[in-house]
């Protein structure tokens, strides 16, 4: 019977189910399969299953993990842990049915600083402090109203000097 294995050297003995994390699609084989990474396999299984988007798995895993809050997974395959979103995206760490499959930008007037495990910044956006502003979505950095003023200031000023020439 598939999902089970003879451990007795080949001979006709009673077959063991395999394990969690291991599997066997024949008949009358001598030994289970470890299931690969991103993949996981219950009791008595006949071949593993891919993980779904935001889950992850160790080899011999008897079921998928989801992604802690704030980290993400897409790639099929082998997938053994969950990644952080760069710098200028998050990921929505408030989700109860399942986690991210992907990151998302920081909207206008937010940002992103970081993308190190143990900094919260990577679950959320901030918003700018005040006297900066961010007026593109996707950006890990605010901009001093001081510099947008300034740089307004020289562009009325070179109009002004086209003008009165």
């Amino acid at each position: 019977m598939a999902g089970r294995a003879s451990f007795e050297g080949g001979r006709a003995t009673l077959c063991d189910d395999c394990d969690a994390g291991r599997h066997q699609g024949e008949k009358g084989k001598t030994e289970c399969h470890e299931c690969l990474n991103g993949t996981y396999a219950p009791a008595k299984s006949i071949s593993c299953t891919q993980c779904s988007d935001g889950k992850y798995a160790a080899p011999a895993s008897s079921s998928c993990t989801d992604c802690p809050l704030g980290r993400y997974q897409v790639a099929a395959g082998d997938v053994i842990s969950c990644l952080y979103c760069s710098p200028g995206k998050y990921v929505p760490g408030t989700t109860t049915q399942g986690r991210a499959k992907d990151c998302l930008d920081c909207p206008a007037g937010k940002f992103s600083l970081t993308s190190k495990p143990n900094d919260p910044s990577w679950e959320k956006c901030d918003d700018c402090p005040a006297g900066f502003h961010q007026g593109e979505k996707g950006k890990s950095s605010c901009i001093s109203w001081c510099v947008c003023c300034l740089f307004s200031l020289i562009l009325i000023l070179i109009l002004i000097l086209i003008l009165l020439n």
